[in-house]
């Protein structure tokens, strides 16, 4: 098993392409004239060796954006292609890695982590959060990790059972505040919640709304300099990283 300390940095993002003539063939969409590409953060942890894996939602084909998840989720188990290339039609690519007050390292930097996900916005952060909490204990003690986790609706949670888990691996170390921005009314229909009001179902607590100042107090860790942990001289030991849609990470 091998150990975060492999790699002590964040991993870089995997851009599939469907060349537009291949998109055509593989989603029955003779209507795509253009290259369709998209951009997947793998979960797993990095030093995991011979397998990544990826969060994919399927999205029908839309002009500009939609059809990679729908080719991705449309594969059988055991299906592959050794053949990806400009000869196949189907490309993948590497990012750069990510950078951070100039680097893309994740350990030894924060004692506390902020994270703040909008639907699939989930996927990178989940991978820090488990960087975050599989660091073994230091002199300075471990980092701790607070997820804020925004979705329209209950179903949409992503990744539910995955990140309980990492609750209960880590307790003390790693909390979790839901936030829907929808809920049906006694009508069935949905409609937009601005409040921060909760709101119970089955086992779960939920805020409610797109996000305010007072869920940012409640769910992420307080700024560096009203830390009482934090040395006047030492680095800035809190960072709040936020993930989502261009609007959800303008919002915030």
């Amino acid at each position: 098993r091998g150990s975060c300390r492999d790699d002590l940095t964040i991993p870089t993002c995997i851009t599939v392409t469907l060349l537009a003539e291949t998109a055509r063939e593989l989603l029955a969409r003779p209507d795509v004239m253009e290259d369709v590409s998209k951009s997947y953060s793998p979960i797993s942890h990095p030093s995991a060796k011979g397998y990544f894996e990826l969060v994919v939602k399927s999205y029908p084909y839309r002009p500009g954006g939609g059809g990679v998840g729908a080719y991705l989720c449309g594969l059988e188990v055991s299906e592959e292609n050794d053949d990806y290339g400009h000869g196949s039609g189907i490309l993948s690519k590497l990012k750069s890695p990510r950078m951070m007050h100039g680097s893309p390292a994740v350990l030894h930097r924060w004692k506390h982590i902020g994270l703040v996900a909008g639907g699939t916005g989930i996927a990178p952060l989940f991978q820090i959060a488990r960087i975050a909490l599989e660091e073994e204990t230091t002199a300075g003690g471990a980092a701790s990790v607070h997820l804020l986790y925004v979705n329209r609706r209950r179903e949409d949670i992503l990744m539910r059972e995955e990140i309980n888990q990492l609750v209960m691996k880590y307790p003390g170390r790693f909390s979790v505040t839901h936030s829907l921005t929808r809920e049906g009314n006694r009508d069935g229909e949905e409609q937009e919640q601005d409040g921060d009001d909760t709101t119970c179902s089955d086992d779960f607590v939920y805020q409610q709304g797109r996000g305010s100042a007072e869920m940012a107090l409640g769910a992420l860790p307080p700024p560096s300099n009203v830390d009482a942990d934090v040395d006047a001289d030492a680095d800035a030991h809190t960072m709040i990283l936020v993930c989502g849609t261009d609007g959800f990470v303008k919002s915030w």
